[in-house]
């Protein structure tokens, strides 16, 4: 970026008209003056194109909001139509998924999985598969069980493909029955 320009060339660094009548002529631009400004404009123009083309963003001459947009992009502050790297798709079957593709402030990919579904065990414990595996790590598994009474069902550590569940009772260990699940994983 240029240096700061100097002020125009008067005692009070400020622009006059000139009067006519008085005789008292105007501020005098000099073509030194006016290409300082040219050079300046030009390199802060630059220095704010660099800007948006780091967020990825495309200078519109339309718009005057983009030297903030990229600043929120730069900064974290993204909108979550931002951070989105791709459509979002999956599967909402009984037992789906969907896929959120996401870019963090660094422009590194990353995929939020949900996957969601019911099941069915007839034992006090058995494992449930996903309808896809996490290709990195399964975050959390949140599972429960469509029946009153004092019936309810546990979740044990997460694989990246399936998770273990255990069905209670009241009195201890009874059978898992029907259930409904979330797991978020990446």
């Amino acid at each position: 970026m240029k240096d700061v320009i100097d002020p125009i060339n008067t005692d009070d660094k400020l622009f006059h008209d000139g009067d006519p009548s008085t005789g008292s002529e105007g501020t005098i631009v000099t073509a030194a003056w006016l290409n300082d400004v040219q050079g300046a404009t030009i390199s802060t123009q630059k220095e704010i194109k660099n800007v948006l083309a780091d967020a990825k963003l495309t200078p519109d001459p339309n718009k005057d909001a983009q030297l903030l947009a990229a600043l929120n992009v730069l900064m974290g502050r993204q909108t979550i139509t931002s951070m989105m790297s791709a459509p979002i798709n999956g599967s909402l079957a009984a037992n789906g998924y969907i896929i959120i593709p996401t870019t963090n402030v660094n422009g590194v990919k990353k995929n939020v999985i949900i996957q969601m579904g019911t099941s069915v065990i007839n034992a006090s414990s058995g494992k449930v598969t996903y309808p896809i595996a996490f290709p990195v790590r399964t975050i959390s598994v949140v599972a429960i069980k469509f029946a009153a009474g004092g019936r309810y069902v546990t979740i044990d550590v997460p694989t990246k493909t399936d998770f273990t569940v255990y069905g209670w009772v009241s009195t201890g260990a009874g059978n898992a029955d029907t259930f409904g699940w979330v797991a978020i994983g990446e």
